[in-house]
């Protein structure tokens, strides 16, 4: 992942990743959203693999892409019964989503909160002297302006690209996640009528 994004940095986002290795959809899992991306687009399968399979299709892909230019057909046409097809764009969102609808939360971010101002305490950073309520209040601005780490983390990670949509439908997403999870989780005190 470490040299991927170099390699994806330098090409501003557009690197093309295909993987015909078992599993190796599980490089999400060792991605980082802090600084570029390991990718512009992955094209790897989820599961076990076959070599015949690879052999049949990715030569087609590659003649395929280079005639169209168009990675989506040319992934559809040849790979897509067996691999996964994974756009940086659709990754951070989908990151960024479940940390706001997760962790931005009014609980969360009191939780969180307090789990900073302890951690600060021991590190003798604040002392008893301190106004806490200030600084609650400013630990829980920094936590919850949405519009900055969108634009951070987003910029970072897609090394300058911009996403087609805007930070204030990343946060309505999130907020819809959020009630979808907390719909889900609150039990039902009666039957539903019908």
């Amino acid at each position: 992942v470490g040299k991927l994004k170099y390699l994806n940095q330098a090409t501003g986002n557009n690197l093309l990743l295909v993987s015909g290795a078992c599993f190796s959809l599980e490089l999400l899992g060792a991605i980082e959203y802090q600084g570029p991306g390991p990718f512009g687009c992955l094209i790897a399968p989820e599961k076990e693999i076959s070599s015949g399979f690879i052999e049949s299709n990715v030569i087609n892909f590659y003649g395929t892409l280079t005639s169209t230019g168009n990675i989506t057909t040319a992934f559809q046409t040849h790979l897509s019964k067996f691999m996964k097809q994974i756009h940086s764009e659709t990754l951070i969102i989908q990151v960024l989503t479940n940390y706001f609808s997760k962790l931005c939360t009014r609980k969360a971010i009191q939780t969180r909160t307090e789990i900073i101002i302890t951690r600060a305490k021991e590190q003798k950073k604040i002392n008893q002297n301190n106004n806490f309520r200030q600084i609650r209040r400013q630990i829980k601005k920094k936590l919850n302006s949405k519009n900055e780490i969108i634009i951070r983390y987003v910029d970072s990670f897609l090394c300058g690209k911009k996403l087609e949509i805007s930070p204030e439908q990343i946060i309505l997403l999130a907020s819809k996640a959020s009630k979808l999870k907390n719909s889900k989780s609150t039990p039902r005190t009666a039957p539903p009528h019908r």
